[in-house]
């Protein structure tokens, strides 16, 4: 029997979009390469498998809100310090933390933070939306 593919749904377009940029992944092919080698894309993706087209325009006509929420998530996950100067990871373990005043910032740090994430995000989907 042969599998049916059904069409890919915003929701999970965003699921797969954001995965593949917190893994660097920003080329419309390799993502939809992605969905079919990749068992966590395959799992994000319903096993859709979505065309490279799909991707991109669906980029094209959304990137101010992928910007906007590929920002809360890194910050979120900046917030519970997953992030690191070379790798982004996730991987569900607890580790305790130094909450005092040194090490939490200011407001100020925080915004400059906020706008140097945001500028990255946008030149990752601006350089995903235009190709070399």
């Amino acid at each position: 029997m042969i599998p049916v593919l059904l069409p890919t749904t915003p929701k999970v377009l965003l699921k797969i979009i954001l995965c593949a940029y917190s893994r660097g992944i920003v080329s419309s092919c390799k993502i939809a390469r992605a969905c079919k080698e990749n068992i966590i894309f395959m799992v994000l993706s319903a096993d859709t498998r979505p065309h490279f087209t799909t991707i991109a325009n669906f980029i094209s006509s959304m990137d101010k809100e992928i910007v906007q929420l590929f920002l809360v998530v890194l910050l979120v996950c900046d917030e519970q310090g997953l992030i690191g100067r070379d790798m982004f990871a996730i991987d569900g373990c607890k580790l305790p933390s130094n909450a005092s005043k040194e090490w939490s910032g200011t407001r100020t740090g925080f915004k400059k933070k906020v706008a140097e994430m945001e500028k990255a995000i946008e030149k990752m989907v601006s350089r995903h939306s235009h190709p070399l």
